[in-house]
Parts: structure tokens; sequence; C-alpha cells
């Protein structure tokens, strides 16, 4: 009984795949030589006659009509494929119960699925998904022309984040090399305020405490008002690494974009750094400005449009926060006086001299999958292999050439906002807005330039918001040597600490929000916690990832 009423709510959340329609089924998987009417790799069209592909997208709310968008037309136009759409939900929890629920069932799936479940690897090896190593080899083009853009050691970590352990690659790639995603601990000062103040940014965790304190209590936005928040995030915003900030400035605490169990390694060794006395250390700290109300509960609990509504006054209002936490691009709204107040803040050096600040590794990311059912695979390959061309993969992010965006020659001289090199410009700003040009999805996104190399303009607004982040090259050169990125488990491995990992991260996190607020006494229960890592499985967990970690690094 509760199977059916899960799938009547489903149903009326939009999110139910289509039924299948009666009489003959359709085919199912590749017809009889799909490849003969391919043309060779790199030649357009792709195909000698039309066929149709589907893609399975997740709504975007900024796309009202996919079929009629500036870039379906263009790729029909360009490849010779007609293009439908099989639309599955916004949010990516709903749009993976969607898709489980069609692969259990055995109901037909799109030709392409443009987003990647959790357990794709799994998927794969159960047939979901197909092999693509042999279309790589036989039929990539643009694909590898982008992949001799990377050096030997990038090239390879592509072809390890999308295969499964077996070595078979399931996942088509994106790839995006931005200096500011690199630097993914988005943290921000108020430069306004400090100069109100006359005090300078601060360098250590004591100056950090001593500025949220003249920040709640001198009034640096100037309105004879005690309303200001000394510092504004929460875990629920993109980008948000505040604590994982502070953390580095007693231990090295690697970001989530690096890796989610926020392991470390030493020599090869893998250890955690939450279960280390410097954590705790951190956790000291951190327990300190909350009880003093320099942090509140809002860090655990408040969703992002909160914070970006008071983040980003309107005009004729007053700016009430000091520091930010999360992506500038998130928190920070077009045309609002904030995104002019605020600069990129400094790694904090600790008591004990720590000074740590990660960088996280270019994205790359599965983006794509060719399922069991695609009767054109080899044309569903090429394709993809289209999308990662120079001109087009652009288009799939900025809109238009010559309309929305265009390239820069290096005669020009121009500068990006980051201030190196302007590799293009966008001229009409249309990513997460409401639009007809593009899906407001980039799938097999894959330029090799750094995509901050955007033209600067100056006296904008989008320069400004640009401008932001540049400060973050302040951080570099404090990462570790070793740094652990993605590890590729067998399916065994996997099977085997999925539920272990997923326990001991969701709790690591929680007893973190206990111990900061003093539902769990730091000294008191500190033993607790170690213990309950332990009952959970933390050393089982340690050693298949160790296993997993050390095949993975050495490539075999």
């Amino acid at each position: 009984m509760k199977f059916f009423a899960f799938l009547f709510i489903l149903c009326a959340l939009g999110i139910m795949p289509l039924a299948a329609g009666g009489g003959a089924q359709a085919q199912r998987g590749a017809v009889a030589d799909s490849a003969a009417i391919v043309t060779p790799p790199g030649q357009l069209p792709i195909v000698r006659e039309p066929i149709t592909l589907t893609l399975g997208f997740n709504q975007s709310p900024n796309v009202s009509d996919y079929k009629n968008t500036w870039l379906t037309q263009y790729l029909e136009r360009r490849t010779g494929i007609n293009l439908e759409f099989q639309m599955f939900a916004a949010a990516a929890a709903d749009a993976n119960t969607q898709f489980e629920l069609m692969v259990s069932s055995g109901e037909r799936l799109p030709d392409i699925r443009l987003a990647a479940p959790p357990n794709w690897a799994q998927h794969g090896d159960n047939g979901v998904f197909l092999d693509l190593n042999p279309l790589i080899e036989n039929w990539a083009y643009f694909f590898n022309q982008r992949l001799a853009e990377l050096s030997p050691q990038e090239a390879d970590r592509v072809r390890m984040i999308n295969s499964a352990a077996s070595g078979r690659r399931y996942a088509f790639s994106g790839y995006d090399l931005n200096n500011i995603g690199i630097f993914s601990g988005f943290n921000w000062v108020n430069r306004t305020w400090l100069e109100n103040l006359g005090i300078p940014m601060p360098t250590t965790t004591e100056e950090f405490y001593n500025t949220l304190v003249a920040f709640r209590d001198r009034d640096p936005n100037r309105n004879g008002l005690r309303d200001e928040i000394p510092w504004m995030g929460s875990i629920n915003t993109f980008g948000f690494e505040g604590f994982a900030f502070l953390i580095n400035a007693f231990v090295y605490y690697p970001f989530a974009t690096q890796n989610e169990s926020r392991l470390n390694a030493t020599d090869g060794r893998l250890w955690a750094p939450w279960v280390t006395e410097e954590y705790r250390e951190a956790l000291r700290y951190i327990s300190r400005l909350f009880n003093e109300g320099l942090i509140t509960t809002s860090f655990f609990t408040a969703p992002q449009a909160e914070v970006v509504s008071v983040v980003s006054y309107q005009p004729g209002e007053t700016g009430r926060v000091g520091f930010i936490s999360g992506h500038h691009n998130q928190v920070l709204v077009p045309e609002t006086p904030a995104v002019f107040d605020f600069m990129a803040q400094v790694s904090l050096t600790g008591p004990r001299g720590v000074n740590y600040y990660p960088k996280s590794f270019p994205v790359i990311s599965p983006t794509a999958f060719i399922t069991r059912d695609a009767a054109y695979p080899e044309a569903a390959f090429r394709w993809l292999d289209f999308l990662t061309e120079k001109d087009v993969t652009m288009s799939t992010r900025f809109g238009e050439l010559g309309v929305d965006w265009r390239w820069i020659e290096p005669s020009e001289g121009l500068l990006s906002a980051t201030g190196i090199p302007a590799v293009y410009m966008e001229m009409n700003m249309i990513w997460g807005v409401p639009q007809n040009k593009h899906w407001n999805n980039t799938p097999a996104w894959f330029p090799t330039f750094p995509t901050d190399a955007r033209v600067r303009i100056e006296g904008s607004w989008a320069t400004a918001r640009g401008l932001i982040p540049a400060g973050v090259f302040i951080n570099d050169n404090k990462d570790v040597s070793e740094k652990v990125g993605a590890i590729v488990y067998t399916r065994q491995e996997e099977d085997s600490i999925r539920e272990i990992r997923t326990s001991i991260n969701t709790y690591r996190d929680e007893a973190f929000a206990l111990f900061v607020t003093g539902a769990m006494n730091i000294d008191r229960d500190w033993s607790t916690y170690l213990a309950n890592l332990e009952r959970m499985g933390l050393p089982r967990y340690l050693q298949v990832a160790q296993t997993a970690y050390t095949r993975t690094t050495r490539g075999n």
C-alpha cells in the first residue's frame, strides 16, 4: 500500500516517467548495423540519413521549451539529428528517484541521460549504460582534440574519474579549468566596514575574532543602530566552506569539492583529520564564536534564499553583513550595492602557526551516459563528441556566437576580471535567467582554458562581482603536496563501504554542529564521538579506502 502511495506522490509532483504505450514495443538497444549511417569522425552532418535522439534532462526553471531553443535548432541543423527531450525533475534527488524507477521497472530509457546518478558505475556494470571505450577509440574527434590540450596527467584523470574500477568508461566527461573554482573556499570580507573602522583585514584567528567583535559592536555601517551581522553563511548555501576555512588554521581540512569524506594522505597513507586533537582545538575556537553571538544557529539551518536576501541589500538600504561565506555568484545579486562591498578574505594563521588553504582540482565530472536503449550508439557518441568542439562547448554555456558572446583576439590586449589575458567576451548574460538560447545546462562542457578569462568591463556590476574572487590568489601556495581526489572503488568495495561512509559523513557533520552549539561538550563528549565513529566502521572504511586509493594513484 505504501508503495502505491509513493507512486501517487511522484505522479502528483510530475516526476513519474511516462508509461509505455500500448501495442508493439519500440526498438530496444542498437539497431542492426547502427554504425552504417554515421559519417567519419569529425565530419558533419553526423548522419547520412535523419534519425532522432532522445535526451534525458533535469528540468531547468529557466527553460520553458527545450525543443525551440536556439541551441537545439543549431545542433539539429549542424548534425542532421532530430532531438527530442524527456524531462526529469528539477531537483537532483527527485530526478534520481525517477531514473531508478525507470531502470528497475525495465522502462525504456532516453538514448542519452544528461545527468550523473550517484551509482552510475554500478549501473554501467549492470548494463544500464554502455562502455564508451570502443566508441572513443573508433569515433572520437573533437574530444581527442580537447584531451590533447591537457597535460598527460590531466588527460589520465579524465579517463579515471569517468571509469569504473573495471576500466570500463561509462561516463562522457565534462571539464572546467576555472581559477576561481580551484580556490573554492568562498569567504569574503566587507571592505567598506574595514575602512569605516580603520582596521586591516584579519590574518590570524585571534584577529578574525576581534574583527567580528568590532563588526558587532562598533556600528561599521554607520546607521546608529546595533543591527550588524558579523558573519553570515549557511551549510545550505552553495559554495559554503566557512567552517573549513577556520579549521584550516588548525589542521589541513580539504574542502568537500575535493573529497566528500575530507580525507588526507601523507606518503600514500590515508588519515581522517576530524579525529585529531588539532580538529578538536578548532572546535573550541568555533564554539567560542558561537557562544559570543558572532555566529548563530542560522549557519546550520538557513536556506540560501535567506542568506541572499540579507546580504544583497537593495539601493537605499544599509548593508548589515561583515563577512559572508558562499559562492559570490550565488549570494551577491546582480546590480545590488553589496556587489561593490566585498573582497576575498585571506586565509588565517592559527595559534600554532598553521595556515592552509586547500585548492580544488579542475572540475572533471561525469556528465552524460549512453543508455542500453540507444538505437544508434555510434551517432549518440558522435553527437556528444561534437559538443566538445570549441565553439559549440562555449555556446552550451553562453549562447549564440557573435550575438551573446565572442572570442577575443590576443592582439586586442584585453584582460579578464581576474587579471589574466581575456579569451572571450560575454555580451549578453543569459545564464541563470529565463531565456530561449540554451538549456541552462552544460553537457560535455569542455573548455581547456581558464573559464574565468572573461573580458573585464570597467564599472559594471559583473566586473565588480568578478573582481571579488580575484583576490583569492592571495591564498595560493598554502596547499599540501599530496591531495586526495577521486577514489575509484570496485563494485565489491563500494558495496562494502557505501552505508558506512554515508553514516560516518553524516555523523561527523552532525557532531560538528552539536559541538559548536554546545549540545555536545568538546571535553566530556570527545571520547564518545571517537567511539561512535569506531562503532560505525571507521577502521573498515579507511582500510577499504586505502586499498582503492593506492590502486587509483598507481593507475592499476
